[in-house]
């Protein structure tokens, strides 16, 4: 091992071993080589024994990568070293004093699956089938608060709305017997129940503190309260404990991390050491500029700056696109672009980022037309997710009546007293008749063994496909798709029975929309035909697109899914307030400065070229949006770090008409006008046009030509809106003296 491998302050830090020490690791600064260092150093100096040394992290993954490192460094096994996660502590602790519980060392820890069953089945014994569902996420919500608070349930109760207080309260102590009875612990219990026997056992405490007498703690941002409450416990006020992490990459919120733990830091121990890593290996200098500009309007943060010895690299560029299908056309010819350009790039050099899994599948749909190979991680491709799986089977169906997969799959979703039992005596009657399944729900009255109330379930549900397949005959795919949404009662199901996903499943059946909306404007069919070239071209894409995870493939992934991962090519897609940052973060200061560190991870990935990329009408719910804003984040940093690649930036219809075309540089360094278009405008100012959902309105603006026209239409009843005209397919009300 030599030291001299490290810069000035990684070296200080590995050499600073006694005593609290806060290592404020920026993005891309090599905060993983101090901790394995340290480590290394401890060891190779006779500094503490392995067993001496405790050290945790957040995935087994990286836990193993620096064992091997660590390892490496020493030429040889270091034996009975723990680096591991918190919950494999906390495992390994409970196991020593599961008596203390009433467990035996063998016992069974519950995932979040199995928390769940429990939680439902304890719900339908004490409140009934009907009334347990609606509770559900009140009482798994309270559960999490009381583990998550380290407070007892008591005083959790005390915060939680009279409605629901008893039915909780009662349902944690059930819940905790039903563990006991099980001899079983769940994932949040592997931390907090560490806590309470080190709170209440002053004497197992300090035998704890000297046999672990250095601790390390790596993304120490990531860490939720138990988690910092553990470190506060194993290591005295000025102990040796060392935490490694960065303020402005805590991004995780929303599943229990607290800042406060790295914030704090200095306040929680006597003596603390800070150094500040500042060095990027990483990124050019532009893109940290760019970032920096950012990342510094948050409040909560530890003040640093990130530099690099590679001077200067291509500013961030601004691409502002008109809807979320030019931005997929744009991001793919950007691509396309610097692959032919540049041929020591390949697809795997490049990464495309979003905020919600949602807007993956206008990407997905443009990198798949234009045969370039991706791959996604964290998350499923569009059309293979549960929900959008749902939704297609009932597409299918209505093609294919004889599609049993497809029945099956949908025949009781949502749940509709069409059991095991009652599909078994379907299937019998169907084979007895030589008819299909579907066949036999329409004639379910007939099945002698069937009860009536069963019969008449499974009559209705024939008969509401039966009548969907007549209506899909003459309607547009995307009135299919509407009619099905509402008639399945599926986000209803969503909602009460999976809340926790529901906002992505909305979402992405939201998508699922907008698919069968574009797919009809481009044909030239309709109804029952245009459902059938669908789902054959949706099924290929899920045949075709498997990708060997070691081919050279273009990387979709979450924000979230990006972080401690680099590229040398980023696309940070749509950049609009309301979807980045997402709206009911706006109001909402901290969670704003959450959406404005994912922002800067975000950023912080790319190496040689970062594009910024928006939408100024983003589809939803099959239909264009009126107005999307730029996003709050690319205003906070000033014109000089960026290259805007803009033609219109559009100001808002609430800032006045008259303001509606601000101009922007283009690529070209020209300064288009929206007068360039107006022999071609087929919408003049002033005449009266009727749309299908907002009716009848006034032109009071109109930009562009041919298939990029956009209109800015006061309706009667719904306001102003800004429409793609070849979309919105408007319909010019001509006047007495016109006709």
């Amino acid at each position: 091992m030599n030291l001299e491998d490290l810069n000035p302050t990684q070296k200080e830090a590995v050499l600073a071993y006694q005593g609290p020490v806060l290592v404020l690791a920026g993005a891309g600064s090599g905060k993983t080589r101090v901790i394995t260092y340290r480590v290394a150093y401890l060891l190779e100096e006779r500094l503490a024994r392995p067993w001496e040394i405790l050290a945790m992290t957040f995935t087994n993954k990286a836990a193993a990568e620096m064992r091997e490192r660590v390892q490496g460094l020493l030429g040889g096994n270091v034996g009975e070293l723990f680096l591991g996660t918190f919950h494999a502590f906390g495992a390994r602790f409970l196991r020593r004093h599961a008596g203390v519980f009433g467990r035996n060392s063998r016992f069974t820890i519950y995932d979040e699956e199995d928390q769940d069953r429990l939680i439902r089945s304890l719900l339908k014994q004490g409140l009934g089938e009907d009334r347990g569902g609606g509770y559900f996420q009140t009482s798994k919500k309270f559960i999490e608060k009381v583990k998550g608070s380290l407070k007892k349930p008591e005083v959790v109760a005390k915060e939680t709305d009279q409605l629901h207080r008893d039915i909780s309260l009662d349902l944690y102590y059930k819940y905790e017997a039903a563990l006991a009875n099980s001899n079983a612990f769940d994932f949040d219990d592997l931390v907090g129940l560490p806590c309470q026997v080190l709170r209440k056992d002053l004497q197992l405490r300090e035998e704890y503190r000297q046999r672990f007498r250095f601790l390390l703690i790596d993304e120490f941002q990531d860490t939720n309260f138990p988690q910092g409450e553990l470190a506060r416990l194993l290591a005295a006020p000025g102990g040796n404990i060392t935490a490694v992490g960065d303020d402005d990459q805590s991004i995780y919120g929303w599943r229990g991390a607290w800042i406060g733990n790295i914030l704090q830091f200095e306040r929680d121990y006597q003596g603390v050491r800070t150094f500040r890593l500042e060095q990027n290996y990483r990124s050019t200098q532009a893109i940290l500029d760019a970032a920096h500009q950012v990342i510094q309007k948050n409040l909560t943060r530890h003040p640093k700056k990130l530099w690099t010895r590679r001077e200067g690299g291509d500013k961030p560029r601004v691409l502002s696109t008109g809807d979320d299908r030019e931005e997929a056309r744009q991001v793919v010819t950007r691509i396309q672009e610097l692959l032919n350009r540049n041929h020591h790039y390949n697809p795997g050099d490049v990464v495309i980022l979003y905020r919600t899994n949602a807007q993956s599948r206008p990407l997905e749909d443009a990198l798949r037309q234009n045969m370039l190979p991706y791959i996604i991680v964290g998350g499923l491709r569009f059309y293979e997710r549960k929900e959008v799986k749902d939704f297609l089977a009932y597409l299918r169906l209505l093609v294919n009546p004889s599609d049993l997969l497809s029945l099956q799959r949908v025949i009781n979703l949502p749940p509709r007293g069409i059991g095991e039992k009652t599909l078994q005596k379907l299937s019998a009657y169907a084979a007895a008749k030589r008819i299909t399944l579907f066949e036999a729900t329409l004639r379910a009255s007939e099945i002698e063994n069937l009860s009536r109330r069963s019969a008449q379930k499974v009559a209705e549900f024939g008969q509401w496909i039966e009548s969907l397949r007549q209506f899909a005959k003459e309607q547009s795919l995307h009135r299919i798709g509407e009619k099905l949404l509402s008639e399945s009662e599926l986000l209803d199901y969503y909602k009460r029975e999976e809340a926790a996903e529901f906002e992505n499943r909305q979402d992405n059946l939201s998508e699922l929309l907008n698919a069968l909306r574009e797919y009809s404007f481009e044909s030239q069919h309709s109804g029952m035909e245009d459902l059938e070239n669908f789902l054959q071209e949706v099924a290929l894409v899920t045949d075709i697109d498997r990708w060997n995870p070691d081919d050279k493939a273009i990387t979709l992934m979450t924000l979230h899914a990006a972080k401690g991962l680099e590229f040398p090519i980023v696309f940070l897609t749509g950049l609009e307030d309301g979807l980045f940052p997402l709206q009911n973060s706006i109001s909402d200061p901290p969670k704003l400065e959450e959406e404005r560190r994912l922002f800067y991870v975000g950023a912080t990935r790319a190496k040689d070229q970062l594009f910024l990329t928006y939408a100024r009408n983003r589809r939803r719910w099959g239909q264009d949006l009126a107005w999307q804003r730029p996003s709050r984040f690319l205003k906070e940093i000033p014109d000089a770090y960026l290259d805007r690649e803009e033609d219109f930036v559009l100001a808002s219809p609430a800032e006045g008409s008259e303001n509606l075309f601000r101009k922007a540089r283009s690529r070209e360094g020209a300064y288009p006008t929206p007068r360039a278009a107006s022999q071609e405008r087929s919408y003049p100012i002033g005449s009266r046009v009727r749309h299908a959902q907002f009716g009848e309105g006034v032109v009071i603006k109109s930009e562009g030509h041919g298939k990029g026209l956009r209109v800015l239409v006061n309706f009667a009843a719904a306001g102003e809106k800004l429409l793609l005209a070849e979309i919105a397919r408007l319909q010019r009300i001509l006047e007495q003296h016109e006709a």
